[in-house]
């Protein structure tokens, strides 16, 4: 889902944060086998004593590591408790996310199955398209044999010569040839997430789902976090805006612009600018050495499908980023796993009626 940002550094945010970076966690393996002085942590790395106290502060700071004086040096000492709790938050939510990969693993096979029925009624389709391609041009030819025999002619001269498209029609032309290649350009994977599922509802109900404030706080964000806030302006250059919330009751408040809108087929939106097109302010570092969040640009497509007879919505949701860091960030989020969560919620709203 889209990227929040940490209003307020609480204690496990610190842990989490020292925890993000590997000289940090290199360190705190070396104190797992006991009490280290700074020159002993400095010891396997290339950088000056100056950036390893900067790392031992950060460590400090965060709880995970104590000084001790003994004589004339202060030796270095791992504190389990911050880990501890660390360990615990991410406890609670295994049994959860234990439970989504199993249905992601339901999915996964039954997206296979359907794949394989998809693409044989494909290759039927097409043959038959041929088919009728080949009567119709047939067809096509004879009548217009019979025409030009029976034409006076003037007329026959009229109907060999070629057809001279006015240039409003060639306008337009290009321009749809430039909308679809604009549509199916292809994503680069550094760079870009994609997730894609045929689900069955409708398109016209998954775009209310998307563009009704009521609706977006009741599947927006994956369980056990809500979406306490939605207020969007469906518009190119319109506000897209909501707070989302914890299990332990922290809110995340997200803004972004509309780029474009079309109903029942599409929308895309950015964190980049806000409502306007106003560029937004840069991401504020949460320490030195990380952001709050990533720049991305979401891009949400609905389309009517079939998938054994069975009416639905072929629905599709990329997320391009502003930079590889940003993208890896996002993934290790659980892009996909989340996105399928929130959907298999919009799905279950939906049946309920809206």
């Amino acid at each position: 889902m889209p990227a929040v940002s940490i209003s307020k550094q609480d204690s496990l945010s610190a842990t989490f944060a020292a925890l993000s970076d590997p000289t940090r966690r290199a360190m705190l393996k070396r104190l797992s086998q006991g009490e280290a002085t700074v020159n002993d942590l400095a010891a396997p790395f290339k950088m000056s004593l100056p950036a390893i106290s900067k790392h031992i502060k950060v460590l400090e700071k965060a709880g995970l590591l104590t000084k001790t004086v003994q004589k004339q040096q202060r030796p270095c000492k791992l504190n389990g408790t911050k880990l501890k709790q660390a360990i615990d938050w991410i406890d609670q939510y295994k049994l959860l996310w234990e439970g989504r990969l199993d249905r992601l693993d339901e999915v996964a096979k039954s997206l296979q199955t359907s794949e394989t029925a998809i693409a044989a009624a494909a290759v039927s389709s097409k043959e038959e398209i041929a088919a009728d391609t080949v009567k119709s041009d047939l067809a096509t030819n004879l009548i217009a044999t019979q025409a030009i025999n029976t034409t006076p002619t003037a007329q026959k001269d009229q109907i060999n010569s070629p057809k001279i498209e006015s240039p409003q029609t060639k306008t337009k032309a290009a321009a749809k040839s430039k909308r679809k290649k604009m549509k199916t350009k292809e994503l680069n994977p550094k760079l870009d997430l994609t997730f894609e599922r045929f689900i069955d509802v409708p398109p016209h109900l998954v775009w209310r789902a998307w563009t009704e404030p009521d609706l977006i706080k009741q599947w927006f964000c994956p369980l056990p976090w809500k979406t306490i806030h939605a207020d969007v302006d469906v518009r190119p250059g319109g506000k897209m805006h909501t707070v989302m919330q914890s299990p332990e009751g922290q809110e995340f408040p997200g803004t972004g612009c509309y780029l474009e809108t079309i109903k029942d087929e599409r929308i895309v939106w950015t964190n980049a600018l806000l409502p306007g097109y106003r560029p937004a302010p840069p991401n504020v570092p949460c320490n030195d050495e990380e952001q709050t969040e990533f720049m991305f640009t979401a891009i949400v497509e609905m389309a009517p499908h079939k998938v054994n007879g069975v009416d639905g919505t072929r629905y599709r949701a990329t997320v391009l980023h502003a930079d590889q860091k940003g993208c890896q960030k996002h993934d290790a989020m659980g892009f996909e796993a989340g996105w399928s969560a929130a959907l298999d919620q919009l799905v279950a709203m939906v049946k309920k009626g809206i």
